[in-house]
Parts: C-alpha cells; sequence; structure tokens
C-alpha cells in the first residue's frame, strides 16, 4: 500500500517500483518501472490517497510516484508511506 496526502491538490499520478536509483538530475521514463496504480481524479487540501498495489512476489528498493501529465507544473505531496 502507498499512501499519499496532499499539500495543494493532487491528481494525474503514477506510482511503480524500481531496484535502481535514477541518476542524478536525469528524468525516469514514465514507461521504464513495473506500474503499480494510477490516481486521475482530482484530490484536494487535507484529503488522503490511497493506491492498493497487487501483492508480487519481487522486491524493490524505491517507490517511484510520478506525475502524468507533460505540463512543467510540479506534483507537491507531504508525505508518502509504504507498507507491506
Amino acid at each position: 500500500m502507498v499512501g499519499a496526502a496532499a499539500v495543494n491538490g493532487l491528481n494525474n499520478f503514477q506510482v511503480g517500483f524500481s531496484s535502481v536509483f535514477p541518476t542524478a538530475g536525469s528524468a525516469v521514463d514514465r514507461n521504464s518501472y513495473p506500474l503499480c496504480g494510477t490516481q486521475s481524479i482530482g484530490v484536494y487540501l487535507g484529503a488522503e490517497v490511497i493506491v492498493y498495489c497487487a501483492p508480487s512476489t519481487q522486491q524493490y528498493r524505491y517507490v517511484i510516484i510520478q506525475s502524468l501529465d507533460t505540463s512543467p507544473e510540479s506534483l507537491c505531496i507531504a508525505e508518502a508511506g509504504v507498507e507491506g
């Protein structure tokens, strides 16, 4: 389970996993890692989003939370947690 609490609205993002840390200063390709889930509806101030991932026997070291938008606006997350 991955949860993200919104600071100022959060929508159009995806959650995935990786065992490789991305190179500093380089963008992570949205199609380069296994996808856990997406959130496309708006989340408003003070709301919480929980994305449940299907159980997997594969182990990963990093969780990637990435915007699906191609606009230059940033994805703002107050808190993210992983259980499992």
